[in-house]
C-alpha cells in the first residue's frame, strides 16, 4: 500500500517523497562533491607539472656537477677570483707586484695604497668607490720603482697585464731611474642574493669557457 504524508499542505505519496529525496540527496551530491572534484584534479594536474618542472630542474643540475671534477672547479674558481678577487686582496697585490718586478729586474722602493670606502652590495644607495668605466669598486695602487731601463718599466707593465687582465694601468712618471706606477686592481664582492633559494645550477656555456680560456692564456 502507497501511504501517503501532508507535506507543505499536500498530500504526497511514500514514493514520491522517496523521489524526491533521492534528487536532493542526488543534486547535493553533484554541487558539493563531485563538480569540487574536477576543479581539484586540475589543480593537481598543475601541481603534478610543476613538480616535474622542479625534478627537471634538479637533474640537470646534477648532470652539470657531476660534469666537472672537483678539481676542475676549484682551479676555475682560483683562476676568476685572481683575475677579479671578491675584495681587496692587498697582501696578494703587493706580492704579484714584487714578483713581476723582480722578473724583469726592477727594484721595488714602496707602495701607496688608496682603500676607498667601503663597498655594500646589500646597500645600493652606499657611497662606494666604484669606477665610473667598470662598474666595479677599485684599489689605487703607487708602485714606486727603481729601474736602469726604461724598457724594463715597459716589460713590467706587460705582464702587470698578464697577471691581472682587469687591472689599469693610470699613469706611468719616470724620471733617470726612478719611476712611478698608478694601478687600479678591480674587485667585485660576491652577491649571495643571486644563489639564495635556487636550486638551479645552468653549468658550463660557451661564453664562461671562452672566458676561462682568454684569462689561462693571459696568464700562461
Amino acid at each position: 500500500m502507497n501511504k501517503e504524508y501532508e507535506l507543505f499542505g499536500r498530500k504526497v505519496a511514500t514514493s514520491t517523497l522517496i523521489a524526491l529525496l533521492l534528487f536532493f540527496v542526488g543534486f547535493i551530491l553533484i554541487m558539493v562533491v563531485i563538480i569540487p572534484q574536477f576543479g581539484n584534479i586540475g589543480q593537481q594536474r598543475e601541481i603534478n607539472m610543476l613538480k616535474q618542472t622542479q625534478v627537471g630542474t634538479l637533474q640537470r643540475s646534477l648532470a652539470a656537477l657531476n660534469s666537472v671534477s672537483d678539481q676542475r672547479l676549484a682551479s676555475d674558481r682560483q683562476l676568476l677570483t685572481s683575475a677579479l678577487p671578491a675584495n681587496k686582496e692587498v697582501i696578494s697585490v703587493f706580492s704579484s707586484i714584487i714578483g713581476l718586478a723582480s722578473q724583469v729586474g726592477i727594484q721595488v722602493e714602496g707602495f701607496t695604497i688608496q682603500v676607498g670606502t667601503v663597498y655594500d652590495v646589500d646597500n645600493k644607495d652606499a657611497e662606494v668607490d666604484v669606477s665610473s668605466d667598470t662598474g666595479f669598486p677599485s684599489m689605487n695602487v703607487i708602485v714606486s720603482l727603481t729601474s736602469t731601463d726604461q724598457r724594463q718599466l715597459a716589460q713590467f707593465t706587460d705582464l702587470l697585464y698578464k697577471k691581472f687582465p682587469i687591472a689599469r694601468v693610470n699613469k706611468v712618471t719616470a724620471h733617470q731611474s726612478n719611476s712611478s706606477v698608478e694601478i687600479s686592481f678591480y674587485y667585485r664582492p660576491y652577491d649571495l642574493s643571486q644563489i639564495q633559494n635556487t636550486t638551479e645550477i645552468p653549468g658550463y656555456t660557451n661564453e664562461s669557457l671562452e672566458l676561462l680560456k682568454k684569462l689561462r692564456e693571459s696568464q700562461n
